[in-house]
């Protein structure tokens, strides 16, 4: 059984990217933050999250240029 509270290994500090963010800058963020996820929002409203796994399913293995493509597109 764990011996860790919830508390003793939550982060509240959420790293976020705006929707009208490229795929490229988010994934960059993502690096500079050494971070897995990135919230997505509209306005300050999380509308989603962007995570390792949807660059390699996203952005790896389809025609998205990252560079260009709104992370609200991809």
């Amino acid at each position: 059984m764990l011996s860790n509270k919830v508390s003793e290994i939550m982060t509240t500090h959420l790293i976020t990217a705006a929707v009208t963010a490229s795929v490229f800058e988010v994934m960059e963020k993502m690096v500079a933050e050494d971070v897995g996820r990135i919230i997505v929002t509209d306005d300050d409203v999380p509308v989603g999250i962007f995570t390792e796994k949807d660059v390699l399913k996203r952005v790896v293995n389809s025609d998205v240029q990252a560079r260009k493509t709104a992370i609200k597109k991809s």
